[in-house]
């Protein structure tokens, strides 16, 4: 996880070196100067922002770039003492409440959570999108659900008779429910090393348009451990909100099917195949390789499908 923390004082760096060293997992940088570069920066990747100061600083810094709550960032704050760790943008479907949990076990703080749903127990739509892998379509029709959670009435979803939440490939159906469109491809990359973020977003893009498929269909990227270092491919990730994985060579090597096959490959990285066998396994138990490898000036792609949910 890429954090950045803004601090605005002495006691505030304290905390932010103590949540540096609490977390030495993650890509945690303190920032003390040039904020609003780093926050343009941080909503830009999607990534996260904490400020450790007053809760209305951060929220005039932040004001400008705020635009949906599907694409902010999650940000959070806590006091220079850090005895609270406050969610203010993005607690659901950015994760912020879940990283505020996070951070508090790391530095024994105490999390102040405010969305209605989770202080009274409720049903939410937006964290049951994240969880289960569905892009909302249309983010304004959450208050409606919310609504109904929040007064004990029942949610509805994909019910033949009437629905409060659809599930459907269409973003645009006409349609008064909230709208989830399943997030249901794994993206395989195969790349030589020190390819950019702009070299691989534009091949992505020529390859995902030639296959007639949005970006927002996928749901996880994939490669072979010997990338998980590539800054391109992490960018990536960060900007599309999705998760990248890798996996070893002995892991790929280890699944069954019909994939494109490199001697080179092999003799390189160990497997004969990355962009394919990733996103295989990527896609879980019951994935489907869709679309083969496909190459673009050393990148390559390749798309497996889910297993979509039919139970809840």
């Amino acid at each position: 996880m890429k954090i950045r923390i803004l601090i605005f004082s002495d006691n505030g760096r304290k905390l932010a070196e103590k949540i540096k060293n609490s977390m030495p997992n993650d890509d945690i940088s303190i920032i003390d100067e040039n904020y609003k570069a780093a926050i343009q920066t941080t909503f830009t990747e999607g990534t996260v922002l904490f400020a450790v100061g007053a809760v209305g600083i951060a929220v005039r810094l932040i004001a400008p770039y705020i635009k949906s709550k599907t694409i902010d960032s999650p940000v959070l704050v806590a006091d220079e003492l850090g005895k609270y760790v406050i969610p203010i943008l993005s607690g659901h479907l950015g994760g912020a409440n879940e990283i505020a949990l996070k951070i508090c076990e790391a530095i024994g703080a105490e999390p102040v959570i405010t969305t209605a749903t989770d202080i009274n127990g409720c049903f939410a739509a937006d964290n049951f999108a994240k969880k289960y892998g569905f892009k909302i379509a249309n983010p304004e029709k959450i208050k409606a659900v919310s609504s109904k959670s929040l007064k004990g009435e029942q949610i509805f979803i994909s019910s033949p008779e009437k629905a409060d939440i659809l599930i459907s490939f269409d973003e645009e159906e006409k349609t008064d429910a909230l709208i989830f469109v399943p997030k249901i491809y794994a993206l395989g990359i195969g790349i030589k090393k020190g390819k950019t973020y702009d070299e691989i977003n534009s091949a992505l893009y020529e390859f995902l348009e030639r296959e007639n498929i949005k970006k927002d269909a996928v749901f996880i990227i994939s490669s072979i451990d010997k990338k998980k270092d590539e800054d391109g491919i992490k960018e990536l990730s960060y900007r599309m909100r999705v998760p990248f994985v890798t996996y070893s060579a002995e892991e790929l090597s280890a699944l069954e099917g019909e994939f494109t096959s490199s001697e080179f490959v092999k003799e390189t990285v160990g497997t004969d195949n990355v962009c394919e066998r990733a996103a295989l396994k990527a896609a879980g138990e019951r994935g489907k390789l869709e679309v083969k490898k496909s190459a673009f000036g050393g990148i390559t792609f390749a798309l497996a499908s889910r297993k979509i949910i039919t139970e809840i």
